[in-house]
């Protein structure tokens, strides 16, 4: 229990930096420089006003300065990064699954709000994810294995970043027009170096069916149109391998026992 609170406060903090790259690495801004500051009247935040979840409650979600309202979606990403590590800490314990899951979900949560915000995928949040991730494989595995569980997870990220570049030309060639961004291919890549071959599949799934019937729900709603409202699917897919990542085993065991 006490891990698990360590990670949860460490959740925190990471969350907060998270926050800075989704506000940010859309813009291609730096997340270094300058100091956060009030997107309405570019006043500095101080410290004492960017304590995680603390400073949301005690300003009411407001500027101290220009009173403008805080999005929601700065808490929501400091709680969700806290319970994910929190999380890790109980289902993993001190191991390195822990620290890999809880790396993935850093940068799936990232990668959520920043599409469902801005409809792109930053290239620094994927890339250098696909990158941990084939290194956490490297690492995870004994010394005479290492060599295979890096091709393992390094064929996981081809196969599955193949294949949506596949179903991206196979739609343009139909419709003449972009129906998937690069930016979901190099998100399957990272996801498939972390979570391989099975444990994708199962991610892509639940984004897929997720997907379909949200935009099912919109359309009957008249929210959407059909084939012309923008789905931000990585998102989906965000929300998929976070899935994937804690009860991927569980849901393909619950899918073979059908067959078995």
């Amino acid at each position: 229990m006490t891990l698990a609170v360590i990670a949860f406060v460490l959740g925190l903090l990471f969350g907060s930096f998270l926050n800075v790259c989704i506000s940010r690495l859309p813009q291609h801004e730096s997340v270094a420089h300058p100091r956060s500051r009030c997107p309405r009247c570019a006043a500095t935040i101080a410290w004492y006003d960017n304590v995680p979840l603390l400073s949301y409650a005690l300003l009411r979600a407001r500027c101290r300065h220009c009173r403008a309202t805080i999005s929601w979606r700065y808490p929501a990403v400091e709680f969700a990064v806290a319970l994910a590590w929190a999380a890790c800490a109980l289902l993993f314990g001190p191991t390195l699954d822990a620290a890999r899951i809880g790396v993935l979900c850093w940068f799936l949560i990232g990668l959520f709000f920043t599409d469902l915000e801005t409809y792109t995928l930053p290239d620094a949040l994927t890339i250098p994810g696909l990158g941990i991730g084939l290194i956490f494989a490297f690492a995870g595995a004994a010394g005479e294995h290492r060599a295979m569980a890096l091709a393992h997870s390094a064929l996981s990220a081809m196969l599955f970043a193949g294949f949506f570049l596949l179903v991206r030309g196979i739609y343009w060639l139909a419709r003449r027009k972009e129906g998937m961004g690069l930016g979901d291919v190099k998100l399957v890549a990272m996801m498939g170096a972390f979570l391989l071959i099975s444990h994708t599949a199962v991610a892509l799934f639940a984004a897929v069916l997720a997907a379909s019937l949200v935009s099912i729900v919109l359309v009957i709603a008249r929210k959407a149109d059909a084939g012309q409202t923008r789905i931000p699917f990585g998102a989906f897919l965000s929300a998929g391998g976070i899935l994937s990542a804690f009860a991927g085993t569980q849901i393909l065991m619950w899918y073979l026992s059908f067959y078995l």
